[in-house]
């Protein structure tokens, strides 16, 4: 594509990003540059939130569709 057109076509790779918008692409590697790593302990307590609301989810839509069964 750059042999055909170019720079019209370099200018095109410049401004638009490979898979999404530009500024969703650039935003995850500025961002970064600001923020601490996360800590062991924080790390641990989402993942068990995370768990803890799965899990509990998925009891409550097994309860839900345990009570609209027709026994």
């Amino acid at each position: 594509m750059i042999n055909r057109f170019r720079e019209s076509y370099i200018a095109y790779m410049n401004r638009t990003g490979m898979f999404f918008p530009r500024l969703i692409e650039k935003a995850p590697k500025e961002s970064s540059k600001s923020q601490k790593p996360l800590g062991f302990a924080k790390a641990i307590l989402i993942f068990v939130v995370l768990l803890v609301v799965v899990v509990g989810s998925g009891f409550i839509s097994r309860a839900y569709t345990i009570h609209h069964l027709p026994l």
